[in-house]
């Protein structure tokens, strides 16, 4: 029988504690694939990841106390008068500690903290990845949400069908010919072994374009990302993508 495959969860967070935790981590831990581990890479944020998760959990008394034991919080212990002065985050930094030396993972994915994964999804990235063993790298696709319209993670699995990314200029139909720059930086996932034996890296310092730079690095390494036409993650869509959010976006657990 074959083994199924452990999928290491990288999840960037900074200072956006109702989304992280609302939809990005509820969908990890609501995932029908048990077979996962969940890296939460804090970049020093005033409402830090660790005493939230932990929190989230008590709170939520459906989710049992042991998930604990599957989620590591990497800090970075940066400032942002630091980051202004260096000229980017750290994030790189640790995100390839968390790869390289921290997992035993067979394949990676990013999750920001703006994200969310499909109910199904690491069920069927791990049989994509067992019945494509020459894939090294491959995207999904993603349903586009107003984060203004929706609550928590149950409120998406509630809507069968969301607005198609292809009007928000993700996806179009024939540019994608690497993962460079016309996917979202949460639709790719990596086999790990292949990240650590071509020595790619994630870029530190930086903060901008973090992951069009280390898919640049991927498609050198490995030739064009396959597309898996799994409908993976649910992506909530801001004007601004970058930065703090305003705070009809951003409110307290309540």
């Amino acid at each position: 029988m074959t083994k199924d495959l452990k999928i290491e969860i990288l999840l960037f967070y900074y200072d956006r504690p109702r989304m992280a935790m609302n939809f990005a981590v509820s969908s990890v831990f609501n995932n029908e694939y048990s077979n996962w581990s969940l890296s939460v890479i804090d970049d020093s944020s005033d409402q830090n990841a660790e005493h939230l998760v932990k929190q989230f959990i008590q709170k939520e008394e459906r989710y049992p106390p042991e998930l604990e034991n599957k989620i590591k919080i990497i800090k970075t212990g940066d400032t942002l008068s630091e980051k202004i002065e260096r000229g980017g985050s750290l994030f790189g930094r640790f995100t390839n500690e968390a790869i390289k030396q921290h997992s035993d993972a067979d394949i990676c994915l990013m999750l920001c903290d703006d994200d969310a994964l499909h109910k199904d999804y690491l069920k069927e990235l791990n049989r994509y990845y067992l019945d494509n063993v020459e894939t090294i790298y491959s995207y999904c696709k993603v349903s586009i949400f107003d984060p203004r319209e929706f609550n928590c993670i149950e409120d998406l699995y509630k809507v069968p069908q969301l607005q198609s990314p292809s009007d928000h200029g993700l996806n179009r139909e024939g540019e994608l010919h690497t993962a460079c720059c016309h996917v979202d930086a949460s639709q790719v996932s990596w086999r790990r072994e292949n990240f650590v034996k071509d020595d790619l890296a994630f870029a530190s310092p930086k903060t901008r374009d973090l992951d069009a730079d280390v898919y640049t690095q991927m498609s050198n390494a490995w030739g064009s990302c396959k597309e898996n036409k799994i409908l993976g993650q649910y992506k909530a869509w801001f004007s601004d993508q970058l930065g703090r959010r305003p705070a009809e976006y951003e409110v307290e657990n309540k």
